[in-house]
């Protein structure tokens, strides 16, 4: 279980910079995100205490979180190795012989390679 966390985010821009995150609020919506972005004055309304001097806009998302990158790696592993991938620990690879969509060898720095 990656254990997400959903808390969200608010993001404050400094002034000047409301052209710029506005271009980057509309990018993150024809992405499939959809913050808010608002007045500074509005945040204090979340939390009382910011101190808003030289802020021109917030940016704000309540769907967004974090996930545990530990969990989530060993949940990759996990169903990789139900799949038949051999997962390799500790070796530096540099190259993978690939056909198609499927890597067929991995080639080790220490002249090692796995098929």
């Amino acid at each position: 279980d990656p254990e997400f966390k959903q808390y969200g985010y608010m993001f404050m821009h400094p002034k000047g910079k409301e052209e710029d995150v506005k271009k980057l609020v509309e990018f993150q919506r024809e992405h499939g995100v959809n913050p808010s972005i608002f007045p500074p004055e509005r945040a204090l309304d979340e939390i009382p205490e910011l101190q808003l001097d030289g802020v021109g806009c917030v940016v704000f998302n309540g769907r967004d979180g974090y996930i545990d990158p530990h969990s989530l790696v060993l949940g990759f592993a996990k169903a990789a190795k139900s799949m038949g991938v051999e997962i390799v620990e500790g070796k530096e690879e540099v190259e993978f012989e690939v056909s198609g969509k499927t890597i067929k060898r991995a080639k080790f720095r220490s002249g090692e390679s796995v098929e």
